[in-house]
């Protein structure tokens, strides 16, 4: 059962390989995951501890600064407090298991488990580990007060400090062959067991204190043959006039074997419930008629029911028109044979009106008293059965492809290729018949993640697809991608691979080449002698500068790209700027100029002539803006203004002066 809470991993793991695997799987095992920490040594592990509050924690037993039982008993501050499962090799199996022997919960073989039997091991161990610190509890308290048995009678003088006791009770108990029977309390205080002995000494500390008249207690004393009974004592107080106790008076009950069969009652309810609740697979349980008497909770989650809703309708209700004269026909033969059974897989309704595929396992169980009905245990396989269909057709054009195709058995061994396999790979079908794929094709570069990775999905019978480096038979490196689907018979038995591989090596150089194409324009955009802006004309928002306009602006690109168009011009400005976006956005055409005056992050004004066009940028509209600084142009072209200004004045004052001399010659000569 998932806790409510998220789950705070603890993974301590050196190698870089199986932390990235044991990452991937949690995070698609499908239960609550909250923090996940990782711990490269046994020094950072119980660093995480001390400082973080961790439900369980996955320990290899080989690290750099510890390593085989060392390691866990490192943790044994921690171990009464979290769950810890080991992470075991095949040459630390006995470390593993003498851990376990120590309190480790459970280990895991590297390399053979997946998602669902590392969220099943992740929260079965932090179960367990509830119950055992919750049974340990429930050991430290009294029971309610009940009359005392007879089975050994005894009586405690205070004053004098003897006790006596029933002798055949004593040997009942106690297991003793003698006739000698302890007077003292310390003779039966010290065989209690050491776990019981404070809630002993609690009630007696009441019992002076004045704190009850009556008690009882159940703990456990050790027999002379080693082994411990479970005991009941009850008894009662007698006090003198000044409330002082100065006897007790009481019943010893032997109660082992009540205790073991409730033990033993309760860890077998404890074992089913955890079967019936965890199993992948359903159960329901209904009368001749088709009347649901009862429905697990993983029934209730496949089928997609609430407890209420399932019980209000017939079983086979649900059951797909086109199978259900075939399911009734079926249940009908069953009930009449005596334990009888069938096993069949139809299709069946869902509480959210979908249809899934179901196979069910029909026990007639009505002549047993106890059960008296018919049993169903069945199974969701619709994904088995898209994985049967899809092989059908895979089947079907697998001498046809231009890809691939592999066919081995449950060993992984190759039975068949096809013929675009030799063309692939230059081997032909008789020269890799009975090898294993890995043997004859893969090479140098192949990646170990990634056989690593096809090793766990082949170990655990799941389908997958990865891209891998492999070789031709003359030793040319290739690309290929491999799509895999196991092959199962009626009753999930492996019998073999299907494995569909495309040789993707032109579409790996292409994205290399594309990758080169990118890293070259970059470096043209960021070195551009110009300023360019790239930004979004509905949020305004910057999505890209070069170095030149990060110059020229003043800021680092950082901060640059938190900043839009607007920030980079005055407020008077601002409507222009929306009506040139929306412009762009009804004609992805356009193309605008403009210099118009800008502001640099000290407030500065910056007159940048800006050529303005829109683009298609990370999948949507965006303008991009190539700007230079017309501020040397402005200051240059002002300087010629006023030289041109200047010589106007100096030759207005020459054409004046010549004028009045030429007036004053005339002058002079009419006057002669």
């Amino acid at each position: 059962m998932q806790p409510s809470y998220n789950i705070n991993i603890l993974l301590v793991e050196d190698n870089p390989g199986d932390q990235f695997l044991l990452t991937e799987l949690l995070k698609s095992s499908g239960f609550k995951e909250g923090n996940t920490s990782i711990a490269q040594s046994m020094k950072e592990a119980l660093d995480v501890l001390e400082h973080n509050t961790i439900h369980i924690v996955l320990l290899d037993l080989t690290l750099p600064d510890s390593s085989g039982i060392e390691t866990f008993l490192a943790l044994e501050k921690y171990v009464q407090i979290v769950p810890v499962v080991i992470l075991s090799g095949m040459s630390d199996m006995k470390i593993a298991l003498d851990a376990i022997n120590m309190g480790a919960q459970d280990y895991l073989l590297k390399g053979d488990f997946d998602e669902k039997l590392l969220a099943k091991t992740i929260l079965y161990s932090i179960e367990r580990s509830h119950s055992l610190r919750a049974l340990k509890e429930s050991n430290e308290k009294y029971d309610i007060i009940s009359k005392a048995t007879n089975d050994m009678i005894w009586d405690w003088d205070i004053v004098t400090g003897v006790v006596n006791r029933s002798k055949e009770g004593w040997k009942k108990i106690l297991r003793v062959q003698h006739e000698d029977v302890s007077t003292t309390q310390r003779g039966w205080d010290d065989r209690v067991h050491p776990d019981d002995r404070e809630q002993i000494a609690n009630v007696q500390q009441m019992i002076m204190k004045g704190g009850r008249d009556f008690f009882e207690i159940e703990c456990r004393v050790q027999r002379d043959d080693g082994t411990y009974a479970y005991v009941h004592d009850r008894g009662f107080v007698v006090r003198n006039t000044d409330g002082m106790p100065v006897k007790l008076m009481g019943a010893t009950e032997d109660i082992t074997e009540r205790k073991e069969a409730e033990l033993m009652l309760a860890n077998s309810e404890k074992r089913f419930r955890a079967l019936i609740e965890n199993s992948s697979d359903g159960l329901i349980i209904i009368d001749a008629s088709g009347t649901t008497l009862d429905i697990s909770p993983s029934a209730q989650r496949i089928l997609a029911y609430t407890k209420e809703q399932y019980m209000a309708i017939n079983s086979f209700a649900p059951v797909h028109p086109i199978h259900k004269e075939f399911v009734s026909q079926t249940l009908n033969k069953l009930v009449r044979v005596e334990n009888d059974s069938a096993t069949i897989e139809y299709m069946y309704q869902k509480g959210d009106g979908t249809y899934t595929w179901i196979e069910s396992t029909i026990h007639n169980q009505m002549h047993e008293p106890v059960v008296n009905a018919i049993v169903i245990n069945f199974r969701d396989i619709a994904e088995r059965k898209a994985v049967e269909e899809e092989l059908k057709k895979l089947s079907h054009i697998a001498r046809e492809t231009n890809n691939a195709v592999v066919i081995t058995d449950a060993n992984g061994r190759i039975q068949w290729v096809n013929e675009a396999f030799t063309r692939i790979t230059e081997f032909e079908l008789h020269e890799v018949m009975g090898r294993k794929p890995g043997e004859c094709l893969q090479g140098p570069e192949t990646s170990p993640i990634a056989i690593r990775y096809m090793h766990i999905k082949l170990s655990n019978k799941r389908p997958f697809a990865c891209d891998v480096i492999n070789y031709t038979k003359s030793g040319q490196k290739y690309w290929i991608r491999i799509q895999c689907q196991p092959q199962l018979d009626a009753h999930d038995n492996l019998v073999g691979y299907f494995a569909l591989t495309t040789n993707i090596t032109s579409e790996k150089e292409a994205d290399t080449n594309i990758k080169a194409s990118e890293e070259k324009y970059r470096s043209l955009f960021d070195f551009n002698p110009n300023s360019i802006i790239i930004w979004d004309p509905v949020t305004f928002k910057v999505l890209e500068v070069n170095n030149k306009a990060a110059e020229e602006y003043g800021y680092n690109k950082e901060e640059f790209l938190k900043l839009t168009v607007l920030d980079l011009r005055a407020p008077t400005d601002y409507n222009r700027i929306r009506a040139l976006a929306k412009a762009f956005l009804e004609n992805h055409g356009l193309t605008y100029t403009a210099t118009r005056e800008h502001l640099t992050k000290t407030g500065e004004a910056l007159p940048m002539n800006y050529v303005s066009r829109s683009i298609q940028y990370r999948g949507k509209i965006a303008i991009l803006a190539m700007g230079n600084n017309m501020k040397e142009k402005l200051k240059l072209e002002k300087a010629l203004e006023d030289e041109r200004t200047k010589k106007q004045f100096e030759i207005t004052e020459a054409v004046i002066t010549a004028q009045e001399n030429e007036r004053k010659q005339i002058g002079e000569e009419l006057h002669d």
